[in-house]
């Protein structure tokens, strides 16, 4: 699912490697889901990962090609006895140009952070402290050049973007928190990488499908970055208090379907793999893993805890992965359809992540007394999905592509937990989140088809 923002591309036919490794690095403490899919970007800076959501059935093969531009004593252009070159379509043997968009990074809002180590002073805020919004981390399109006639089409890579999350609101101190209608996090923002297309073929290129010997050019789209709305944090001394009152602690408004929707989401490019053109196998397709799109936390921790119409959680968005197409075959293959030996493309579509409703903590001593007065309404889910898979058609050379969906990240609404000596919630008071949708894409292998009585 393509943001409706991006509004840049690349198309290359080649692209030199000083922009791949020119790629920032990874931001620590990235809330990346893992890329369940073997997802292959080539030299661009991977950002560190959350908790695994399961693998799926099977690795997506391994490029086993070294960076661009680096030496490779087998450069894909060997010269058999026939005097024609080998066709494999690793990076340094296509024909048409490999095509690479760097990655991105932060484009998180900023935090607000008080914080008094007297306890004897009071952390007071009076419609104050808003977290700043997430922007845009977006990587372009990628579009790897035909063959035209003359070898294996270029692969297509787009780079890994970095996370757009809202700022947080970070309030501590020994002698105790106050707040007046304020604290207000930020909202996440877009996160996502662009399409990419692989270039379609040239000669009859090697009668297997794995990444290394399709004819037409392999496409994988880049990971997805974090998009979760701020949190806030009002944390007082064991011995002082926390009080939130007139509209504190309030998330922003995050929208996942209906009018002006989403505002915030993690995506991941489609990936469409390049046609054998009659010369061997269809491109395969790897579209990358979405990030989360979770809804920011509250959390009140003191003595005595006092809300008063405060605390209002924000909803997650939205996370998806793109969808992937196997390029349709051409030439005769092998009979048997594991991954490595279709004669249609592969299709495998990335993993989305969490976008859980934002949760309420308010925590106190065992001596000691929350009191709720209204307020304390958790985040609803935002939407999780995965992108649709469709394996190439055989047409009659071997059998069509396999196809598997990702899967998806939880969908769950918020929870508000009171945990205190005593706790007194008085009407209104305390609002779970609703559920939202979490369904993976469709998945669809592609037909073996009769063998076409065109020759080139």
């Amino acid at each position: 699912m393509r943001s409706p923002v991006l509004a840049f591309s690349v198309l290359a036919a080649t692209v030199g490697p000083s922009l791949i490794s020119a790629a920032p690095a990874g931001t620590p403490g990235v809330d990346m889901v893992n890329g369940a899919t073997s997802h292959f970007v080539r030299q661009v800076p991977a950002t560190p990962q959350v908790p695994a959501t399961p693998a799926l059935p099977v690795p997506v093969p391994a490029l086993p090609v070294s960076a661009p531009g680096a030496p490779n004593s087998d450069n894909g252009h060997r010269t058999g006895s026939n005097g024609h070159k080998t066709k494999r379509a690793l990076d340094s043997g296509t024909a048409g140009g490999n095509a690479y968009t760097g990655g991105t990074t932060d484009a998180s809002g900023g935090d607000v952070s008080n914080t008094s180590t007297d306890p004897d002073l009071t952390v007071s805020n009076t419609n104050s402290n808003t977290g700043g919004a997430g922007s845009f981390s977006e990587s372009g399109f990628s579009t790897g050049g035909n063959g035209d006639g003359h070898g294996p089409g270029g692969n297509a890579y787009t780079g890994n973007t970095g996370p757009a999350r809202g700022g947080s609101i970070d309030n501590e101190g020994e002698g105790g928190v106050s707040n007046t209608g304020s604290n207000a996090p930020g909202v996440g923002g877009f996160s996502g990488s662009g399409d990419a297309v692989g270039g379609d073929a040239g000669p009859r290129a090697a009668k297997r499908a794995n990444d290394a010997q399709t004819a037409g050019g392999n496409a994988y789209s880049g990971n997805g970055g974090s998009t979760s709305s701020g949190s806030v944090s009002n944390v007082g001394g064991d011995d002082s208090d926390v009080s939130n009152m007139a509209a504190s602690n309030v998330g922003p408004t995050v929208l996942s379907t209906g009018d002006g929707a989403p505002t915030s989401q993690s995506f991941s490019g489609a990936a469409s793999g390049g046609s054998g053109d009659d010369f061997g196998p269809g491109g395969n397709a790897h579209s990358g893993s979405a990030g989360p799109s979770n809804g920011g936390y509250i959390y009140n921790s003191g003595g005595d805890v006092s809300n008063t119409a405060s605390n209002t959680a924000p909803n997650g968005g939205n996370s998806g992965s793109g969808d992937a197409t196997g390029g349709d075959v051409r030439a005769r293959s092998f009979r048997r359809a594991t991954d490595d030996q279709t004669a249609g493309g592969n299709a495998y579509t990335g993993n989305s992540g969490n976008v859980n409703g934002g949760q309420i903590d308010n925590e106190a001593d065992d001596d000691s007394t929350i009191t709720n007065t209204g307020g304390n309404a958790a985040g609803d889910a935002g939407q999780s999905f995965t992108g649709t898979a469709a394996g190439g058609d055989g047409e009659g050379r071997g059998p069509g592509g396999n196809a598997y969906s990702g899967y998806t990240g939880s969908s769950r609404g918020g929870d508000v937990n009171n945990s205190a000596g005593g706790v007194t919630n008085t009407a209104d008071a305390n609002t779970a989140g609703d559920g939202n949708a979490n369904v993976s894409g469709d998945a669809t292998g592609g037909d073996a088809g009769r063998l076409r009585n065109t020759r080139r």
